[in-house]
C-alpha cells in the first residue's frame, strides 16, 4: 500500500518553474539587502559569492530531498506493482475457472492452468499458433463465427459453448468476458461437465422419485405442518378418496375428515405423538370426496431442512376398511370356538417349535385345573404330564409332526 502522506503531485515541469520563481526571488531580494548595508565593492564581490554557494547549497538540499522522496515513493510503488503482479500470476494460474486474455483483433492469447487442464491446448502451443486457437476449440464455422460475436461484445453475461478439448472431447463451458481499459478482453470460464452430470443425477433422483411417488398404492400426501395445507399428493389419493389432485392442493387437511370432532382429536392426538416419538402412527375414520367414511391406517412423519426446522409433514393412508372387517369376522369366529370349547370342554394348543413357548385356550386351564394367571406351564412340563408308555407314544407322535409334518390323532 502507497503512504498517502508521501504522494508528491509535482510534475517535472512544475517543479522547474517554481526553482526559477524561487531562484529569480532570491537574487533579486538577496541582490538588493546586500547591496543596501555593504557600500566597498570588494566585500560586496565576496558576500554575492558566499550567497551564492549558500543558495547552492540550499538547492541542493531540497534537490536531494525531492530525488529522494520521489526514490522512496518509486520503489513503494515498484514493490506495490511486484505484490499486485504476483498476486495476479497466482490467481492466473490457480483459480479453478478459465481464464482467456486476448487482444481486439483476437489474434493474440494467453490462457491460464486451468484452461489448460480442462481443454488440453497449452499456452506454449497457443503462443506459437495464436490464430489456430478459436479453429481449435470450434472447428465448425458458423459455430465459431457465433463464438467471436459473442466475445467482439463484452458485457453480455454469460453464455454457454460446446469447446472441443485437444482430445477431440466436446466440453461445455460457460463463458463471460469484460474488457479492459487498454482494451484488451478478459475470457472467464466455468467448466459445466461436473454440474451439468450432477444436474442430470438430480433430474434422474427426481424422476426417480416422482415414479416411486406415483407408484404407491397407499395414499402419500405432503402437508404444510403450520397451516395444515396440503402441498401435494400422489395418484393413490384420488383413488382411495375421490378427489383430483387440483380439490386437494391448497386445502388443509380438514377436507378429508369426518367433521371437525375428528379433525381437532386427530391433529391433537398427532401433535402430541410427533412431539414425544417423531412419527404418529393410528387407526382413524376419515371421509371421501361421496362422503362415505372408511377405517385408515394413518402414519404421519415430520421432513426436516438443512438448519434442523420442521419443513414439512408427510402422511401415509391406507384403506383398511376391509382389513378391519376380516379381523372382525375372526374375531367372531374366534369367540365362537370359545364358546363351543367351553360348552364342549375341549381345550387346544399351540407351540412355537424354535421357542418352545405354549399358548393355551380358556378351556385348556379347566381341563388341567391350572390357574389362568400362572399362564401355560413349559413345554418340558407338558410332556411329563402325560402317564406311563404314553409319554414315549406322544413325544414320538410330536417329533414326528414336528420333523416330518405328520399329523397324529391319539388318545
Amino acid at each position: 500500500m502507497t503512504n498517502k502522506s508521501n504522494n508528491i503531485s509535482l510534475s517535472a515541469f512544475r517543479i522547474t518553474v517554481i526553482y526559477l520563481i524561487t531562484a529569480g526571488l532570491w537574487i533579486a531580494f538577496t541582490d538588493g539587502i546586500v547591496a543596501f548595508l555593504v557600500d566597498d565593492p570588494e566585500y560586496l564581490s565576496t558576500l554575492q559569492t558566499y550567497k551564492g554557494w549558500f543558495y547552492v547549497a540550499i538547492t541542493g538540499l531540497g534537490l536531494y530531498w525531492l530525488i529522494k522522496t520521489y526514490s522512496n515513493q518509486f520503489k513503494a510503488q515498484q514493490q506495490e506493482l511486484k505484490a499486485e503482479k504476483e498476486l495476479s500470476d497466482i490467481l492466473f494460474d490457480r483459480i479453478p475457472v478459465l481464464i482467456t486474455i486476448y487482444d481486439p483483433t483476437l489474434e493474440e492469447f494467453e490462457v491460464n492452468k486451468e484452461f489448460e487442464k480442462v481443454t488440453g491446448w497449452t499456452n506454449q502451443e497457443i503462443q506459437r499458433d495464436d490464430s489456430s486457437l478459436l479453429k481449435r476449440c470450434y472447428p465448425d464455422k458458423n459455430y465459431r463465427e457465433e463464438v467471436v460475436k459473442f466475445m467482439e461484445k463484452p458485457g453480455l453475461g454469460w453464455k454457454e459453448f460446446t469447446t472441443t478439448a485437444r482430445s477431440g472431447e466436446e466440453v461445455p463451458i460457460s463463458w463471460t468476458n469484460v474488457r479492459l481499459t487498454d482494451q484488451t478482453s478478459v475470457g472467464i470460464g466455468i467448466d459445466m461437465t461436473e454440474i451439468k452430470s450432477k444436474q442430470t443425477e438430480i433430474q434422474e433422483s427426481r424422476k426417480l422419485l416422482k415414479k416411486i411417488f406415483e407408484s404407491l398404492k397407499s395414499s402419500l400426501i405432503v402437508v404444510d405442518p403450520q397451516t395444515r395445507t396440503i402441498v401435494d399428493c400422489n395418484h393413490a389419493s384420488e383413488e382411495i378418496f375421490g378427489y383430483q389432485p387440483s380439490e386437494l392442493i391448497g386445502s388443509t387437511t380438514r377436507k378429508l375428515h369426518v367433521d371437525q370432532d375428528y379433525f381437532e382429536e386427530f391433529d391433537e392426538l398427532g401433535q402430541k405423538a410427533l412431539r414425544e416419538n417423531g412419527v404418529f402412527k393410528t387407526e382413524f375414520m376419515m371421509r371421501k370426496k361421496d362422503g362415505t367414511t372408511f377405517y385408515s391406517d394413518h402414519t404421519v412423519t415430520l421432513v426436516y431442512d438443512e438448519d434442523g426446522n420442521v419443513d414439512k409433514a408427510i402422511s401415509v393412508i391406507r384403506d383398511i376398511t376391509d382389513q378391519k372387517k376380516y379381523e372382525d369376522q375372526l374375531k367372531q369366529q374366534r369367540e365362537r370356538l370359545l364358546n363351543s370349547q367351553e360348552i364342549g370342554q375341549i381345550g387346544d394348543w399351540e407351540l412355537d417349535v424354535e421357542s418352545k413357548s405354549t399358548d393355551w385356550s380358556p378351556t385348556m386351564f379347566d381341563i388341567f385345573e391350572r390357574d389362568p394367571e400362572l399362564g401355560p406351564p413349559p413345554f418340558e412340563k407338558i410332556q411329563s404330564s402325560y402317564f406311563g408308555p404314553d409319554q414315549a407314544k406322544h413325544n414320538r407322535h410330536l417329533e414326528n409332526a414336528i420333523n416330518d409334518g405328520e399329523s397324529y390323532q391319539i388318545d
